[in-house]
């Protein structure tokens, strides 16, 4: 794969060698069930489903490995679990532990604690993007409550301001080599930091803040397991049990001088190209866009930011590439039906291979990729000749499961 896609990939660890002593009891609560599974068995198996994951690194205390590799690694099938680390005394000193058996080569690392179950699957992705370009992001969301000071007893003083006040969330995302440098610093100065991101912080790195979600709540207190019981069973009726998914995608680009005319990894005629950050072939971002819509893995700006130099110039037959590689890890393309909405050139005589290079790239049979083009009949940016459309429906079936892990 080009290397222009590797800071898409992340190592994660998911510290869970704590023994959740605000909960009680004698099990520790990375091992509570949820719904009949151990609540770090749900955290896994969302980390795992992420196209941002390579592999995971479970952090547990000592004495609880071999419960992990009997009870745990069992439940988690086709997630890609590295190794299980022997924790330490602190979550600190844990993650440290995962980072220095993690190899060179990775560039980045997300950190996620055990005991966040329902992380969304797309948070991971949206984390390491940003960390991408500033080394270090965590997700977050605004305090929402009034805060006041006081004591166990009486609350004193006057209302805290709310504004650019936030509840810090994992996954947090870092260049392995900064955070390495951050926790080092740390053990040598004898400093604790509660996450992360604040550790990384004392060597003047700013994370990015990025929108965490409510639903990714902390299991820390007994009132934490009956929200996070709701919360899995309400997901699970929403979820959708039929096999086909249908995605839209949608694309338009200005026209300008000097540049080529690119649509479907085949270059056009015209005196005039398409403008943008990559080779703007506004017919591949649509289908692209298609594909991740009906696999719910977000759009192509989440994978492939305009914001990233890397991706300057980048042809879009290595993204559509990319995006169907992530797709396939769940689902089989069937179909995808798209339009071109161009007043200048004439589209018609250049279809045939537009269709053959898409259906190359795709994988799939050419009867099963259509273009469609149109005019904008003098109307608006399209018939102006200032820009062109795409529009794209991708149809996707669900893999079965032995499909997926073989």
């Amino acid at each position: 794969m080009d290397s222009v896609f590797d800071a898409l990939l992340a190592e994660v660890i998911v510290p869970a060698a704590g023994t959740g002593s605000r909960l009680g009891g004698s099990t520790k609560k990375t091992y509570l069930r949820i719904e009949g599974e151990p609540l770090l068995v749900h955290t896994l198996r969302r980390l795992g489903t992420s196209p941002s994951c390579a592999g995971i690194w479970v952090v547990v205390a000592s004495e609880d490995i071999g419960f992990c590799e009997s009870e745990i690694l069992p439940r988690c099938a086709g997630v890609p679990i590295r190794r299980i680390v022997s924790g330490g005394a602190t979550r600190q000193e844990s993650v440290l532990r995962a980072l220095q058996q993690i190899p060179s080569d990775a560039e980045y690392v997300v950190v996620h604690d055990g005991a966040r179950p329902l992380v969304p699957t797309d948070l991971v992705a949206r984390v390491l993007n940003q960390a991408r370009t500033s080394g270090a992001a965590t997700t977050a969301v605004p305090a929402k409550d009034t805060l006041r000071r006081g004591s166990n007893e009486h609350v004193t003083g006057d209302p805290v301001p709310r504004e650019n006040l936030w509840r810090i969330q994992t996954p947090q995302a870092f260049r392995r080599d900064l955070l390495l440098r951050a926790h080092e610093q740390a053990r040598s100065e004898g400093t604790q930091a509660t996450d992360d991101a604040a550790l990384v912080e004392r060597l003047g790195v700013a994370a990015r803040l990025v929108m965490g979600d409510e639903r990714n709540i902390k299991i820390t207190t007994p009132d934490d397991l009956p929200l996070a019981t709701a919360l899995l069973r309400a997901e699970q009726a929403d979820a959708c049990p039929v096999a086909i998914r249908t995605g839209l995608g949608y694309d338009v680009h200005r026209l300008a001088e000097g540049r080529r005319l690119i649509l479907g990894g085949c270059e056009v005629p015209h005196t005039h190209g398409l403008l943008g950050h990559s080779d703007a072939d506004a017919l591949a971002h649509a289908i692209c866009d298609a594909l991740l819509g009906a696999a719910g893995l977000g759009d192509i700006g989440t994978h492939f930011p305009d914001t990233d130099p890397a991706y300057h110039g980048a042809d879009s037959m290595v993204l559509l590439a990319r995006t169907v590689d992530l797709v396939s890890r769940r689902f089989r393309i069937v179909n995808i039906d798209s339009t071109v909405k161009a007043e200048a050139p004439k589209l018609n005589p250049h279809i045939g291979r537009i269709r053959e290079r898409l259906a190359d790239v795709l994988g799939i049979d050419i009867e099963r990729v259509n273009v469609k083009a149109k005019t904008g009949e003098r109307m608006g940016p399209v018939g102006e000749r200032l820009a062109i459309e795409t529009e794209a429906i991708a149809t996707l079936e669900l893999r079965r499961a032995d499909d997926i892990s073989g």
